[in-house]
């Protein structure tokens, strides 16, 4: 038998791409869930101190909605910028503008202050989702991909998690909190910083204007609006429903505890199961099992075995919904149409962070707080059968 030298080459060059596409991918995983710990101990801490300095739960409302309104204003802006400037040099900044934005919260302890201030921290965070979801989407295969993002939301739901067990340990008196909180900012530049080289170039303009993309992609984009309606609605109004229907005391945020359990556990065996069988099927079948099971809520009290065993669902399945709406934009689009997706996506999920509570708060106050169970099953079981109307189509 001949040996051909060599011929082992092509084989060794396979395996080292595959590892450092293994080690860029964890990288830009840990960053975002790295800052991702931010989000979770920023939110209740500024809400805290500012219900400390006696403002009305409406001005801490719209506070805390300037967030999002900055990751909704950056979205239409972030093809051409990272086009301009690059994925990496981008995600740097947009780190470095949540980095000194929440350095200056405890400088400018004034609600005025704050509203500018959070906007700015808000369009650094959603150019930091858009941008680390359209890495991780370009340089993952396809075959890989349900379980490389189903990876990715369950380690970020787990870095969010993670924020208020922090603000718990620290407290919220004095600056310990906010330098906390850049500290971990910081430390979340790095992977980035060591990966700077390998992010993928943006080299064209998308085919169309960012929030057109809704029209060619109804199913990946509205994931975010889905997501976005459900999370901020159980992590705002989830306790007030529990103690209407039973629970007491500091038992009623026990709910919102097995939603994220979920949301931490579930997404990673959607994403498996992505890659597995057809991804329009599978989303339209999370979204369904969301709405299904907070339907639960209207046939059993809360605290009951079902009643944890539904939120934990409901948690669960309604973030599988995002990872695979998000799996279906990285299989359809690349380059800077992916971004401007990508976009979307974060866009709408901070509009449905927005009106989520907002609507929902409303129909409690009409209608009672079988409400709650009632809206958010809607949400899930209208989109669900959207998907379904949209499968025999061609679009994302």
């Amino acid at each position: 038998m001949t040996d051909r030298p060599g011929g082992s080459a092509p084989r060794d060059r396979d395996a080292a791409d595959r590892r450092d596409r293994v080690r860029i991918l964890a990288a830009v995983i840990a960053s975002i869930s790295i800052v991702g710990v931010t989000f979770g101990l920023t939110s209740p801490l500024l809400s805290v101190l500012l219900e400390r300095q006696g403002y009305s739960y409406t001005m801490i409302s719209l506070n805390t909605a300037m967030g999002a309104a900055g990751s909704i204003a950056i979205a239409p802006l972030l093809p051409a910028l990272a086009r301009r400037f690059g994925t990496a040099r981008l995600v740097l900044t947009s780190i470095t503008m949540i980095l000194v934005s929440l350095a200056l919260l405890p400088v400018f302890p004034n609600i005025w202050a704050w509203f500018a201030l959070r906007f700015v921290y808000g369009m650094g965070g959603g150019a930091l989702f858009v941008l680390s979801e359209a890495w991780i989407n370009q340089i993952v295969s396809d075959a890989q991909r349900g379980r490389v993002l189903g990876l990715y939301i369950t380690i970020l739901s787990l870095g969010i998690a993670v924020g208020p067990i922090l603000l718990n340990v620290v407290g919220t008196v004095g600056p310990t909190p906010f330098v906390l909180g850049v500290a971990v900012v910081a430390a979340g530049a790095i992977p980035v910083v060591l990966a700077r080289r390998s992010a993928p170039p943006v080299t064209t303009r998308p085919s169309s204007f960012v929030f057109r993309y809704i029209r060619v992609a109804p199913s990946g984009t509205l994931a975010g609006l889905v997501l976005g309606m459900i999370e901020s609605t159980a992590l705002y109004l989830l306790p007030l429903y529990a103690l209407r229907r039973g629970l007491e005391g500091d038992d009623a945020v026990l709910p919102v505890a097995a939603f994220v359990a979920g949301a931490v556990a579930i997404p990673l065996y959607f994403g498996w199961l992505a890659d597995r069988i057809d991804r329009h099927t599978e989303l339209a079948a999370a979204a369904a099992a969301a709405g299904l099971s907070v339907a639960t809520y209207l046939f059993v009290s809360a605290g009951s075995v079902w009643f944890w065993i539904a939120t934990f669902i409901w948690g669960g399945t309604a973030t599988a919904v995002y990872a695979v709406g998000l799996t279906l934009l990285g299989q359809r689009f690349k380059g800077a149409n992916l971004v401007a997706a990508s976009a979307l996506l974060v866009a709408m999920y901070s509009l449905g962070s927005l009106t989520g509570p907002i609507v929902t708060g409303a129909a409690m106050d009409a209608w009672g707080v079988g409400a709650f169970p009632i809206f958010a099953a809607v949400v899930a079981l209208a989109y669900a059968a959207l998907v379904v109307v949209r499968r025999a189509g061609r679009s994302a």
